[in-house]
């Protein structure tokens, strides 16, 4: 605590019992307040069965866990604080080398906060009353299993790190696992982490899972189509300005398809760029897309069935209601895309069709899908266009 004041008291066994750890613990107790903070600690010495074995544990509130794994060199940037924190660690071993394999810690967090910054914009998602526990049993992985709140919406997180010894020696990458479930999604990301950690420039392994895509409605805010079940997965990058999804695999049904994706979110309005192939192409999996319904459609349907509403249905549909259509002005306007889809093979049903070819583009508001080409038997070719 150099630098800042810091007032404490020290209560221990005597001094005797310290000298004979190895037939009697030696107890101790710390308590007072260090940079306006309330600390307790209270431990003990053991040294029984071979090695001397120290045993801590502490209780403080608000700390900024963003700005202790900044000094360490782990993380930059950072914004995460627990608002009560109690803090357990086992020590043990003759040497350095043997204490981080050896030893094992453990924190409680209550009430803590997570701000997670987007690297490429003034973005950010909070996540609040964050609980769970972040622990290091005898030479394992860092592991933190936290539950907290997005808005309305919970969230549980279990991250998995490097064993401690490995945050203690030089080294220059470390392994990392992120698995988030909320709303019967699952979304997970994997790799090796260049220190110190930045959010700025990262490559990572990224997989999703969703039974349907609505799933996401209570995330987003947004009315999606209903598709599914989805699973995802890709190598995600992530520089100054974009974000990239390389050697992308999607099935949706039993539809696979393969392709890229960048996300551009420095632009005026962020620009996304989609190109996918499929060998075979089920239209019965994508069959809600032409479900989603523009707002003046929705809108329309919302008035008829006002009446037919109990009270009891209407509390319980206030939170859709707030939802914005996919294909409103107001949601395309917030983004641009291009989105170009090539089918070898289309089935209908069991109906099998020739090769397909879809373009869709969102610009200014407006969303284009020209062409939608699908040949059929005979040699002919269906051609659609349509802008809305």
């Amino acid at each position: 605590v150099q630098d800042y004041s810091y007032d404490l008291s020290f209560n221990g066994d005597s001094l005797e019992h310290l000298r004979n750890v190895a037939e009697r613990a030696w107890s101790y107790s710390l308590k007072g307040e260090v940079v306006g903070k309330q600390v307790a600690v209270s431990g003990n010495l053991v040294g029984q069965g071979g090695d001397p074995q120290a045993n801590l544990s502490f209780a403080v509130d608000d700390i900024d866990v963003g700005l202790i794994l900044d000094h360490l060199g782990l993380v930059e940037g950072l914004e995460a604080s627990t608002g009560s924190m109690e803090f357990k660690l086992a020590l043990k071993g003759a040497s350095m080398n043997e204490i981080v394999q050896q030893s094992s810690l453990s924190f409680t967090v209550r009430n803590g906060r997570w701000r997670i910054k987007s690297p490429t914009s003034e973005a950010f998602i909070d996540v609040t009353a964050l609980n769970g526990d972040i622990f290091v049993e005898e030479g394992n992985a860092v592991t933190m299993k936290l539950a907290g709140m997005v808005g309305e919406l919970p969230v549980d997180f279990v991250i998995t790190g490097a064993p401690l010894v490995e945050y203690v020696v030089d080294q220059k990458s470390i392994p990392l696992t992120v698995e988030a479930r909320f709303a019967n999604n699952i979304l997970g990301f994997g790799g090796e982490l260049m220190l110190p950690m930045s959010s700025r420039e990262l490559s990572l392994f990224m997989t999703f899972k969703s039974e349907n895509l609505q799933n996401l409605e209570d995330l987003l805010a947004v009315e999606l189509p209903s598709l599914g079940p989805i699973d995802l997965a890709t190598t995600f990058n992530i520089s100054d300005n974009m974000y990239e999804m390389d050697k992308l695999d999607l099935q949706v049904g039993g539809s696979l398809l393969s392709g890229k994706m960048s996300f551009d979110p420095s632009k005026p309005v962020p620009k996304a760029d989609i190109e996918l192939v499929s060998e075979l192409l089920q239209v019965n999996d994508f069959q809600g897309l032409a479900q989603a319904r523009p707002d003046s459609e929705h809108a329309a349907q919302d008035t008829a069935e006002t009446s037919k509403k109990t009270k009891e249905e209407t509390t319980r549909a206030d939170t859709s209601e707030t939802r914005r259509s996919l294909l409103s002005r107001e949601v395309l306007g917030t983004f641009n895309a291009a989105l170009l889809v090539k089918a070898q093979e289309v089935l209908s049903g069991e109906d099998r069709l020739g090769s397909a070819l879809l373009k869709i583009d969102v610009q200014d508001g407006l969303l284009r899908v020209d062409p939608l080409e699908v040949e059929v038997p005979g040699g002919g070719v269906l051609a659609v266009s349509y802008t809305h």
